[in-house]
């Protein structure tokens, strides 16, 4: 018994020790990293022909990392429509959805997801199989463009969990492309697309297709699994530097993030080791449920917006006004959301909020004048 007390208690120890002395290299390479970034500053204003007493302070928004492609194009809170939006407006990942969400809620941004086909076009659909919103069966790897045009993408759609019936099947609504869903949306300037890559295939083409049409400032590719997000973000810098691009933040490619590094950030800002870890997106995304809003809050958007992060929420509860306000309060740029229209009156009424806040501080400010006058 005495033995296992001592293992124990040196075990404990040991842990703590090990804790303090993370704790304290993730101070001085908090303090290492600063300094690169106030001398990275200096440089830059120096460039701009500025003194760098005028470069930014070290912890303004987005100056330690730069915005990139469709980044700079966009205003916050963004109004992402997940798979194209659903719920009451069609099938998920199809044109008529699309079409139907566009038009109505405006929104910022379509959110779809991407395969490749045996024969090499790329298809927006979100499964690795037809089976769950087709009339077909098998991996959509495995099927030619030619297969997967005959199913009917709207087979099991259901306007309501509670219909019982099939309203538009054998309408007509097929499975897109990825071109196709280009090529509708060209004359909508202003709407953006997050490319959620569903396989390692699929990457190559997705990124050459996004650079020879120029769509840097219309697209934010993401991955969720790991090994794609990788062979995604070596795809870009790859092609970036082969075009010598990889210094225009104009001309580059923004990158999501992927399952793994998103929870690694949780981990390491809740134990305060957050400093350990290198940044390697521009967007971090965090999963909103029930679940993690009991231990989500608005200080770790806070810390990551020191590192000039956007910051991307998705998940079920972003179908209900309430959390997806929240989100937007904690500082979120992009809400992904099954429920494009409750997020447009959200927004809409975030924007209210904020005219009426700042009707009031310039009344204020134009009476205390006045009196002082």
């Amino acid at each position: 018994a005495d033995m296992l007390s001592s293992i124990l208690w040196w075990g404990a120890v040991l842990i703590i020790s090990a804790f303090i002395g993370l704790r304290i290299l993730a101070y001085f390479l908090l303090r290492a990293q600063l300094r690169r970034r106030n001398a990275m500053l200096s440089g830059l204003s120096s460039d701009n022909g500025k003194s760098p007493a005028s470069a930014p302070s070290p912890f303004d928004y987005h100056a330690w990392h730069p915005r990139k492609g469709v980044l700079r194009h966009l205003t916050a809170p963004v109004h992402c429509a997940h798979r194209g939006g659903g719920s009451g407006y069609g099938p998920e990942n199809t044109m008529h959805t699309f079409k139907r969400v566009v038009d109505k809620t405006h929104t910022d941004m379509l959110e779809l997801d991407i395969h490749l086909s045996a024969d090499g076009h790329l298809v927006v659909m979100h499964d690795q199989t037809v089976d769950r919103s087709t009339n077909g069966t098998g991996l959509i790897a495995s099927m030619t463009l030619e297969e997967i045009k005959k199913l009917d993408a709207a087979y099991w759609y259901k306007e309501s969990e509670e219909s019982t019936t099939f309203s538009l099947r054998g309408k007509g609504i097929t499975v897109p492309t990825l071109d196709e869903v280009i090529e509708a949306f060209a004359s909508h300037p202003r709407l953006t697309f997050l490319f959620d890559l569903k396989s390692v295939a699929a990457v190559p083409h997705v990124v050459k297709l996004v650079k020879e049409q120029g769509m840097e400032h219309r697209v934010l590719l993401g991955a969720v699994p790991p090994i794609v997000n990788l062979a995604m973000r070596n795809e870009v810098l790859k092609i970036d530097k082969d075009k010598r691009e990889d210094q225009r933040e104009d001309k580059a490619i923004a990158v999501a993030v992927d399952l793994h590094s998103m929870m690694t950030v949780l981990l390491l800002y809740t134990v305060g080791l957050l400093p350990l870890y290198t940044f390697r997106h521009d967007v971090m995304g965090f999963y909103i449920s029930s679940g993690t809003l009991k231990w989500m809050n608005g200080r770790v958007f806070e810390k990551l917006h020191e590192w000039g992060l956007w910051i991307g929420v998705f998940g079920p509860a972003l179908d209900d006004p309430a959390i997806q306000r929240l989100c937007i309060d904690w500082g979120a740029e992009i809400i992904i959301s099954d429920r494009p229209d409750l997020l447009s009156d959200t927004i809409r009424d975030y924007h209210l909020h904020r005219q009426q806040q700042h009707n009031n501080t310039t009344t204020t400010t134009t009476t205390t004048q006045q009196h002082t006058s």
